[in-house]
């Protein structure tokens, strides 16, 4: 949802008027990715938008970004922290909802850099099955994608979108 104006934040002299522009264009954006089964449950009160952090949206001092006892040879390299409790629960029901693999791939990528092994942690705690530790970034993202927005869309294609019938 960038609009490639950099950050622009309530610290950075824009103009209330100013920020209310962007936010207004950014939404108007994200709308207009919706197909029209989301448009209607979104009216309908059946859907619901959400702000959810990224990674790269988060300002640097937040804390809580590197684990408990990580080393601090670690390059400099900032840790960042898998989605947990509420954060997890979006996640998951923002994979399963993503209108498209791709979009269900981009809601990974907004989470930042993460390891693989994070990966596999995050994978595990959205209960995807089928994760080994053997399984590189690629087989992991894709068994996440498979397994979450991946499920519906084979279902929807079956079924041609009904189900329960």
């Amino acid at each position: 949802m960038s609009t490639g104006t950099g950050a622009v934040g309530a610290d950075s002299g824009a103009s209330p008027a100013d920020l209310g522009a962007l936010l207004l264009r950014q939404v108007a954006e994200l709308l207009t990715g919706l197909d029209s089964r989301q448009v209607a449950d979104l009216i309908a009160g059946h859907a619901r938008l959400a702000v959810v952090s990224t990674a790269a949206g988060r300002p640097s001092g937040t804390a809580a970004r590197r684990p408990a006892g990580a080393a601090a040879g670690a390059a400099g390299r900032a840790q960042v922290e898998i989605p947990s409790g509420a954060e997890l629960e979006e996640l998951r029901r923002s994979l399963l909802d993503a209108p498209s693999r791709a979009a269900a791939e981009q809601l990974l990528d907004a989470l930042g850099p993460l390891t693989v092994a994070r990966l596999r942690a995050l994978a595990v705690d959205l209960g995807i099955k089928g994760i080994t530790s053997r399984d590189p970034r690629a087989a992991v993202q894709r068994k996440i994608v498979d397994q979450t927005a991946g499920l519906r869309l084979r279902s929807e294609a079956m079924f041609g979108g009904v189900h329960g019938t």
